[in-house]
């Protein structure tokens, strides 16, 4: 059996994970993605663009990030961003910081959970592989998703129930010749609630020309059921618009969905327990939208752990 099992590899996971580690506990963490991240993501074409389509930055002057802030842009993999206060980015892309803090972890991505159950001594997490086994488990999957794999009579059900997730529909576009508006972030006139980033300004980046247009809670809800490619045309105007381009300068244009991306109401905690204290769940949906919010709850998810 299994000592601690994390489930899921955002940085909550990876935050539970290298805490528990640390402590010197045997830890898997599994995650039905192909690389650990969760939305601190990076998408690269095949023909070489790359976006960082999800977190656009860490928060490099939030406290409980301090020391792993400080490794990581000691190793080169976080480096600091323009002119717009104190924000760090990955490097090359925003997914090579949450790869490095998986470094040394043991860890299995590819791996989907469908349910959670108790057995004597411990968890159950049912996949398509076989079941594992574990002593304590870490649950640190959107509350939606936490919800579906915890069931109806879970100790932690009606609290995880109360948590309001909102989605967030992300256009990348490239465009060529290469605009230059005069700023790195904005919000967008016609979408006050979304923002442009200009991702081809981050350190490191193959392409000046590449920009990630997040869509505000309108237009998210509108076009959160069409395809990839009608949310990608329906925010391609509005981003026009800003930079000044036209719609045949884009040589690029992809779209993605967060069904999960932020919590519009938060649990207010930093994380739940089961009462038996060898079961946790967190996430940024704990405490906000950031990743120093996804980082404190993984943290405070691994202390209740341990001290069981």
């Amino acid at each position: 059996m299994q000592d601690i099992l994390v489930i899921g590899s955002g940085i909550a996971g990876l935050a539970a994970a290298r805490a528990c580690h640390a402590a010197g506990r045997d830890v898997l963490v599994i995650d039905k993605g192909r690389v650990p991240g969760g939305r601190c993501a990076t998408r690269k074409s095949r023909d070489g663009w790359q976006f960082d389509h999800g977190c656009a930055i860490v928060d490099g002057g939030a406290a409980v990030l301090a020391e792993t802030v400080a490794d990581a842009r000691a190793t080169g993999v976080l480096a600091a961003w323009g002119s717009i206060g104190a924000p760090l980015v990955g490097v090359p892309g925003m997914a090579d910081w949450p790869a490095w803090l998986a470094r040394d972890l043991s860890l299995r991505q590819g791996v989907e959970v469908s349910a959670i159950s108790r057995i004597p001594g411990g968890w159950r997490a049912e996949t398509e592989g076989g079941p594992i086994d574990a002593v304590r488990v870490a649950l640190t999957v959107p509350a939606p998703q936490a919800l579906r794999l915890i069931g109806p009579d879970h100790a932690l059900t009606d609290a995880a129930a109360s948590v309001e997730m909102a989605p967030i529909l992300t256009l990348m576009a490239a465009f060529s010749p290469v605009p230059h508006p005069g700023f790195e972030v904005r919000r967008t006139p016609l979408d006050p609630q979304g923002s442009v980033i200009w991702d081809g300004g981050k350190p490191d980046r193959p392409h000046a020309g590449a920009w990630v247009h997040h869509a505000g809670a309108e237009a998210s809800e509108t076009y959160l059921e069409e395809t990839k490619e009608a949310i990608a045309e329906a925010l391609l105007p509005d981003l026009c618009d800003l930079l000044g381009v036209r719609r045949r300068d884009a040589v690029y244009v992809a779209g993605h969905r967060w069904r999960y991306a932020h919590a519009r109401r938060p649990l207010g905690q930093p994380c739940l327990v089961d009462p038996s204290g060898t079961f946790a769940a967190g996430g940024d949906w704990c405490l906000g939208t950031s990743v120093a919010h996804a980082w404190e709850s993984g943290e405070a998810v691994a202390r209740s752990l341990l001290a069981a």
